[in-house]
Parts: C-alpha cells; sequence; structure tokens
C-alpha cells in the first residue's frame, strides 16, 4: 500500500498539477475562441413551407458564408420548458453555404403537449463549444406568424 500511495502520491506534485491547469486553460482558450465565432451567427427563419405529406420544410439562413461547425441542429421545445428531454432534435436534411433546410416530421405537433407554444432554436457545436440560438424572423416584420396551440398558422 505505500508503494501504491507513492506512486498516486505523482500525480499531484507541483508539476503535474501545473500541466493539468495548462492543459484545462488551454481547453477554456479554445472554447472562447469557438464561442465567440459560433456568436457571430445570428440565424433566421428564411422560409416555412407546408408540404402535401404533412411534412413542414423549414429553411434556416445565416449571414456568414463560411460558417464552420461540427454539427448543427434544430431544436424544437414548449417555451418556458426548462427540461432538455422534453426538446425535439431534427438534423439537417440540407446544407448550404448560407443556411440549411429541415424537414419537421407530420404529428411533431401533436407529440408535443397541444396548450405549449413552440419555439425554433438552432443548436450549433464546434469542438466542445455549443450554442443554441432561438430563431426568429431576420427584420421585425409588421405581421408576426406562430402556430397556435391547436396547429393553425396564424398572425400577429
Amino acid at each position: 500500500m505505500s508503494v501504491r500511495g507513492f506512486e498516486q502520491a505523482q500525480d499531484f506534485t507541483s508539476p503535474a498539477i501545473s500541466r493539468r491547469w495548462q492543459e484545462t486553460l488551454d481547453l477554456a482558450r479554445g472554447n472562447q475562441r469557438a464561442l465567440s465565432v459560433l456568436g457571430l451567427v445570428k440565424p433566421y427563419l428564411g422560409c416555412i413551407r407546408f408540404r402535401p405529406d404533412g411534412q413542414l420544410e423549414v429553411d434556416i439562413d445565416w449571414e456568414e458564408k463560411q460558417l464552420v461547425v461540427d454539427s448543427l441542429h434544430l431544436v424544437i421545445s414548449a417555451r418556458g420548458s426548462q427540461d432538455p428531454g422534453q426538446a425535439q432534435t431534427i438534423e439537417p436534411s440540407e446544407i448550404t453555404g448560407d443556411g440549411a433546410r429541415f424537414l419537421i416530421p407530420a404529428g411533431t405537433r401533436s407529440a408535443a403537449n397541444p396548450a405549449a407554444i413552440l419555439d425554433l432554436s438552432l443548436g450549433l457545436r464546434s469542438g466542445s463549444a455549443a450554442m443554441t440560438i432561438r430563431l426568429g424572423p431576420r427584420s421585425k416584420p409588421a405581421l408576426l406568424p406562430y402556430l397556435t396551440a391547436y396547429g393553425n398558422l396564424s398572425l400577429k
């Protein structure tokens, strides 16, 4: 036991602790750079199409032409919900240089809490940095479309 104790004590020497601190700081700096790049992305709803098969086709656009991320996905969640397990995520069906297209399956609305208002967000990941950005129109329109609790498209 005493030999094993001396071996484990090597993990807590000043050089070992300094090395771990340096690795942690390097990781934090890398995440900070990735978050600053992700923070430049300003995604917005480009278009919503109702397809004959019941699916919704959602186009998300952004102005950064050279967006480089490891992954992105659409997040559908009830407004005000803090439970990430209740959110649905959808992978893009198509990605272009300045946007992505998502197909929301028919029945997604009925699978959620029928009384809840659903928000759409874009989840981005670059390295170990991740960000979720709630989506809306590019500029404030005179009329704002939204889906009601009954699954109807309405204007506000």
